[in-house]
């Protein structure tokens, strides 16, 4: 056993179950412009970076939220964004925002499926629908839930047994910086496909440069993606946005209507 006590994932005994959920939390993601004072974007970008020089795989950025199945050999738990709410067996019970529900059966059948070998695999999905926003009446008409698929992690032996040792910031730190191995979109797809969920809408790859970057243009690039691929059962809706990254998800940011249209209304641009 690498840890002493604790909530056991099929003999893995998580010493503390906060470092669990702090190591398999989704990274937050930028704005691709800068976020000044009241919400206001900036011209400048998010950090100087520019997506130049490389592909970029715009997908839809669907308004739910966040959940994540946590596998470990053929035991599972599942978060929102900032929580664990169940553990197989009901060793953990939080029906928040509609998760647990929604992706409970899916969580059952990858842990009877996917072969053991003692590495943590994270199913990051968008859970929507349903009432989990106000947005949720732009995908359904019904109150139907309904989650999409957008990344998988896995983080192996070796790496657990450091992580965890660590204290709660470092384990933070190591996240938000680029510490979790996140599979290629080819083998999402795969995944995908074997498994038959659907995958956060994808839209288009382009080069860099082809990627606005005045504030201006960038609205008007995303307008191209204004009406919704993830309706669950209206016949249209409004996207809240889009997801630009490069294939090894080196960068990443998002781009929604909100923050530009509240810029634009405030004379940003």
């Amino acid at each position: 056993s690498l840890f002493k006590k604790g909530v056991c994932m099929n003999n893995l005994n998580i010493f503390d179950l906060q470092k669990l959920n702090s190591m398999t939390k989704y990274p937050s993601i930028l704005t691709y412009h800068e976020l000044g004072d009241k919400g206001m974007l900036q011209e400048s970008l998010c950090e100087g970076k520019s997506f130049e020089g490389n592909e970029v795989i715009i997908t839809e950025k669907v308004d739910g939220t966040n959940g994540r199945i946590i596998i470990y050999n053929g035991d599972y738990m599942i978060g929102s964004r900032e929580d664990i709410l169940y553990a197989k067996s009901d060793r953990i019970i939080n029906p928040a925002l509609g998760i647990v529900e929604t992706l409970k059966p899916f969580a059952e059948k990858l842990a009877n499926n996917l072969e053991n070998n003692n590495s943590i695999r994270i199913v990051f999905s968008e859970v929507y629908g349903g009432n989990v926003t106000a947005a949720s009446k732009q995908y359904t008409s019904t109150k139907e839930w309904s989650f999409r698929t957008f990344d998988i992690c896995i983080i192996d032996p070796e790496t657990i047994e450091k992580v965890i040792g660590m204290d709660r910031d470092k384990i933070a730190l190591w996240r938000d910086n680029g510490g979790q191995h996140f599979v290629s979109e080819k083998v999402i797809e795969s995944f995908a496909n074997m498994y038959s969920i659907k995958r956060v809408p994808y839209l288009s790859i382009i080069d860099g440069s082809d990627l606005p970057v005045t504030l201006t243009k960038t609205y008007e690039f995303l307008k191209f993606f204004e009406n919704s691929k993830a309706t669950i059962d209206s016949e249209s809706g409004r996207a809240e946005g889009i997801v630009v990254r490069t294939k090894d998800r080196s960068l990443i940011r998002k781009i929604r209507f909100e923050d530009y249209e509240r810029t634009k209304k405030r004379g940003g641009f």
